[in-house]
């Protein structure tokens, strides 16, 4: 029974035979032995730590650990002994990547391999019997960076700061080229299904299938230099808005590269190096290869929908098809008639040919080809007939579009600057030659089609292959292609198709990601095609010009090629933005006291010099007399009995002991502050409170932050008491406390205040609903100060009967003068008035001062006589 007791068992309980027991001996041993040379298990792809970085150990940085396969893992005990192990007994870690493999005692030191994440079997060459294990987390983060458009470099800073210990570039790399070679198998496969949807659409009685097609560059370009190392172009079927057929076009390789400049011969590998001709000719043979593989594969490419910037169609029809037919892009031929237009502006300086003029002229271009598509000779006859209609000619006019013809008596050219129909007879010589142009190729211009999916394709794989960085030196480019034309053909579900050919777990985030994703962009495609969502577009588009160009119009010129070289004093006043006239803000809740005064001044002017000041709280009193530096009005001696003479003060003709403006504020700051937080209680306190803040501000010594604000008790009595038909204090003082009073008089008026507000007011409640901060108070007379001064300035345009004087008073208020007014007219002659004018107000939505076509050319017209 001894003997038998140490036979070693399974985990089911039955005896191992001696066979049995030496293969897990060996098996015991091996796992040793990796542990101590740390090398990986059977995921022969990948070695252990292969990121150089063995001095990372299982306490350092953070790990993608899947919780159920770690779970599983440790709940199955020890595989050799049947004891539970923990991760507390975690001696070390072996990294695979973002994969690990922790060795685990149990209690009988057996050490166990228990990995932090799923594995699958994947195909290691074309034969699906070799087969190699390996990591989903590396497979799906290659995938990932493909499908996300980031490189290593990126990738690996972003895992660093998440303080994941990255893979190295080896591994990373190996997982991409197994996850690219079915991205690209899925890519094709689409492609070919696509294909043949595209010819089951297509019309029986021509069986000819019609693409639009264009190609990209991995480098930008301009029009003097094109020399990327790679390119693709792809073909879009018409019908199902699907790519049919891709390709793509390399220079380099950097293994070949390697082996060339080191005189060896290179490893074998999957070189994607195809091409040694010219960045440009990439484009032609691009798309004679993919009509000629669609003509093998029985789906014939009938027509064209392109560009007019290769001579790819010339190449097809040498090569391929001489009987394939061309369709231009609207697109391409809107950009290329509007740049013949910038190009005279530029060349010949026409004032007419304004941006207004030419988005008129482009627009009248759209619509007759719009209108007449298909019509050739309609084409031909109505292009000529836009430039005289633009001058006021309507003889070769059509009633479709002339609304001249439509309602001759009420027609005005309002899409024309100035609503004014253009003048200059050698600008309507060069138009007329750029339309007739035009003209003579009416039979292309009759059948014009888009290759904007195409356009739409190429950003998709920008996205992907960033012209920015360069992967075109192995397969990565390729399989970023590949990526993309999966996405236009089956959404962002290929992530998970992908996920199923490389045998990988589905992921329900995944999932879920892509399903949200596909929705989304199938919602946006369903809202860009209604007409409230293409008007909105367009406003938008035509808003944010306009507000650039008030923009540029306030600013100057900030940015110019080589303008720092070619200014010698350049141009760097601002005109102020919009000035918003402002508001009174009530005070902030909270506890106060509330102090009743009242002034008596010089005058109604709210520059009016103080001449007396009374304050009350209860039965505590305040009063000065000041004696004022401007003469007192005599309306205002007549109504208070205060005037001045010399360095006397008079009340009523006696004479008066008063002092002057800042020892009698410095004296009422002093007793103010005896009340915690005070805030100023008046009858019609806004004209009070201007009067001691504009004081406040004259007299700089004085500390102006001993009041909070103010409380207005017109409006609070209103409220309190409707309906009564004179609110003056006398008259409610008669009514409510059955008594007369000094009127007119500072102390006697505070007094009187309080008596009247405390009998229709148990208590302060509400009073904050009817007061006005100091700041606000503050903020307004600075701004009328500067609306006077820009009225000053701008006071000739109103005398010389350019503006009215609500114009005028508008312009002041917008924080404009004079002066912004002639830079915006010398910045920009014939628009510069008209955007600083008509500057839309984002809180409002208004124009600044005024749209009005006949007031800004009224003042445009002034600037213009007075430079001339």
């Amino acid at each position: 029974m001894s003997t038998m007791s140490t036979r070693p068992r399974s985990k089911k309980g039955r005896f191992r035979s001696k066979k049995q027991q030496s293969k897990v001996d060996l098996f015991i041993k091996n796992n040793v032995d990796r542990e101590k040379t740390t090398r990986g298990d059977d995921c022969s792809e990948e070695s252990a730590n292969d990121d150089n970085s063995e001095h990372i150990t299982w306490r350092d940085g953070r790990r993608v650990v899947e919780f159920g396969v770690l779970i599983d893992e440790l709940k199955a005990g020890c595989r050799f002994c049947d004891q539970p192990i923990s991760l507390v007994d975690l001696t070390s870690e072996l990294r695979y990547g973002l994969g690990s493999l922790l060795s685990v005692k149990c209690k009988n030191d057996h050490i166990n391999l228990i990995p932090t994440g799923k594995r699958h079997f994947r195909a290691k060459s074309d034969s699906l019997k070799a087969r190699e294990q390996a990591w989903e987390i590396n497979d799906k983060l290659a995938f990932g960076i493909d499908h996300s458009g980031v490189g290593f470099k990126k990738s690996s800073e972003l895992f660093s700061i998440l303080n994941i210990p990255f893979p190295s570039h080896t591994t990373l790399k190996r997982c991409e080229r197994a996850v690219g070679k079915v991205i690209e198998g899925v890519a094709k496969e689409s492609c070919r299904d696509a294909a043949i949807s595209e010819k089951e659409r297509t019309d029986e009685s021509s069986q000819k299938v019609t693409a639009s097609f264009d190609a990209g560059w991995q480098k930008r370009g301009s029009g003097k230099s094109y020399s990327s190392l790679s390119g693709h172009a792809a073909l879009i079927g018409k019908e199902t808005g699907k790519v049919i057929s891709y390709a793509t076009r390399n220079k380099f390789c950097r293994k070949c590269d390697f082996a060339e400049r080191n005189n060896i011969s290179a490893d074998d590998h999957d070189c994607r190096k195809n091409w040694t001709g010219s960045s440009k000719a990439m484009e032609p043979d691009m798309c004679v290869s993919m009509v000629t593989n669609l003509h093998k594969d029985e789906i014939s490419v009938g027509c064209l929908e392109m560009d007019n910037d290769a001579t790819t169609i010339a190449k097809v029809r040498s090569e391929v098809d001489p009987s394939m037919k061309k369709t231009s892009d609207k697109n391409h031929t809107m950009k290329q008639f509007a740049n013949r237009l910038w190009d005279l502006k530029k060349q010949k300086h026409y004032k007419e040919l304004s941006a207004k003029t030419i988005t008129h002229i482009k627009k009248c271009f759209s619509f007759c080809l719009a209108q007449n598509s298909g019509d050739v000779s309609a084409i031909q006859s109505e292009l000529p007939a836009i430039v005289p209609h633009l001058y006021g000619v309507h003889d070769k006019c059509s009633i479709q579009w002339c609304g001249y013809l439509k309602a001759p008596d009420t027609y005005v050219p309002k899409r024309l600057p100035y609503k004014r129909y253009l003048r200059d007879v050698h600008l309507k010589s060069d138009l007329s030659s750029i339309l007739q142009e035009f003209a003579q190729n009416s039979e292309m211009l009759a059948h014009l089609g888009s290759s904007q999916s195409n356009e739409s394709l190429n950003n998709t794989i920008a996205s992907k292959a960033p012209k920015a960085n360069f992967f075109s030196g192995s397969e990565s480019n390729d399989y970023r292609v590949a990526a993309a034309v999966a996405q236009k053909n089956l959404g962002y579900q290929y992530i998970s198709k992908v996920n199923e050919r490389m045998l990988l777990s589905p992921g329900k985030v995944t999932q879920t990601m892509a399903e949200k994703t596909d929705r989304k962009r199938e919602r946006a495609r369903e809202v860009s095609r209604t007409v409230e969502a293409k008007r909105r577009r367009i406003q938008k588009k035509v808003d944010k010009l306009s507000e650039e160009a008030c923009c540029e119009t306030r600013e100057g010129t900030t940015y110019e090629s080589g303008v720092d070289l070619n200014n010698n004093s350049p141009d760097t006043i601002e005109i102020p933005s919009n000035v918003m006239t402002p508001t009174f803000q009530k005070v902030p809740d909270g506890k106060y006291s509330f102090v009743y005064f009242d002034l008596e001044t010089t005058g109604l002017r709210n520059d009016s010099h103080i001449t007396q000041i009374g304050a009350i709280v209860g039965d505590e009193k305040f009063e000065r007399f000041v004696l004022p530096k401007k003469k007192v009005e005599t309306g205002a001696v007549a109504v208070t009995g205060l005037s001045s003479s010399g360095t006397l003060l008079f009340k009523n003709g006696e004479p008066v002991v008063a002092r002057g403006i800042k020892d009698s504020l410095s004296d009422f700051s002093t007793w103010i502050k005896k009340f915690p937080d005070p805030v100023l209680v008046a009858h019609n306190a806004k004209f009070d409170a201007e009067i001691l803040c504009n004081t406040l501000i004259r007299i700089s010594d004085v500390d102006s932050n001993f009041i909070v604000g103010f409380v207005d008790t017109l409006s609070l009595l209103r409220e309190k008491i409707p309906g009564r038909s004179s609110y003056k204090q006398e008259e409610l003082a008669k009514d409510l406390l059955q008594q007369q009073y000094s009127a007119h008089d500072a102390p006697s008026d505070a007094a009187a205040l309080q008596d009247i507000v405390q009998c229709v007011c148990s208590n302060s409640d509400g009073f904050l609903k009817h007061s006005f901060s100091v700041q606000s108070v503050i903020n307004t007379i600075q701004f009328e100060h500067m609306k006077s001064s820009n009225i000053s300035s701008l006071y000739i345009l109103f005398q010389k009967n350019v503006i009215s004087k609500m114009i005028l008073n508008k312009i002041a208020a917008s924080g404009l003068n004079i002066s912004h007014l002639q830079i915006a007219h010398r910045r920009d002659p014939e628009n510069g008035i008209r955007n600083l004018l008509s500057e839309k107000v984002s809180s409002t939505g208004q124009p600044r001062v005024t749209a009005n076509s006949r007031i800004i050319s009224s003042i445009s017209h002034h600037f213009q006589l007075s430079c001339s």
